[in-house]
């Protein structure tokens, strides 16, 4: 599909609230086969409306584009139902990639207790992710090779952040005794 059918196809998209429901089948879907599995199977709530916002506003900005633009959708999310992510919890895949094109990358992970991720950093488009349920630790180090640490930040249920090289680079984990879901943006960004 070229970049003015994907247009095409998101700027028709309606704003939110967000629906979570089962997926229609769809030529046209965004998701990967991965996540549409998923969904079909009722692992993961139906995120394919929240990823069609997202490739809409980034199709629809003008200049420069940066994943702070994203806030907004991902600020209208709300997954504190403990039921939401249940067969998630029980299934031996911890992430799913939603989406994956050269714009967007975006990926619902499950933190389980205890766990860190390694120091990484991402592309100048950024990345900005929300808590969907749980509680998560975010490090940050200077933005170089074995940089130190700069800030640790503790992050609960509803909280948002972004982070670009420029900025820092950083590690996420899960120091609570319970599971943490996390819902991640990634953009190349453009202008």
């Amino acid at each position: 599909m070229n970049d003015l059918a994907i247009f095409e196809t998101f700027q028709t998209i309606p704003s939110m609230p967000f629906i979570v429901s089962r997926p229609k089948k769809s030529k046209s879907s965004i998701l990967t086969d991965e996540a549409r599995e998923a969904i079909s199977a009722g692992i993961i709530p139906n995120l394919e409306p929240v990823c069609s916002e997202l490739m809409r506003i980034f199709f629809m900005e003008t200049g420069t584009i940066n994943a702070t633009r994203f806030l907004p959708v991902l600020q209208r999310l709300d997954f504190r139902d403990p039921q939401t992510f249940s067969r998630f919890e029980k299934g031996g895949v911890k992430s799913y990639v939603l989406v994956l094109n050269k714009y967007l990358k975006v990926v619902l992970i499950r933190w389980e207790p205890g766990h860190y991720g390694s120091v990484h950093g991402h592309a100048s488009g950024g990345c900005v992710f929300k808590v969907l349920q749980g509680q998560l630790e975010e490090r940050r180090y200077a933005p170089v090779i074995d940089g130190e640490l700069v800030s640790v930040s503790q992050y609960r249920t509803g909280s948002m952040t972004y982070l670009d090289d420029h900025m820092a680079y950083h590690a996420v984990g899960n120091v609570s005794r319970r599971y943490a879901y996390s819902l991640h943006v990634y953009t190349p960004g453009k202008g």
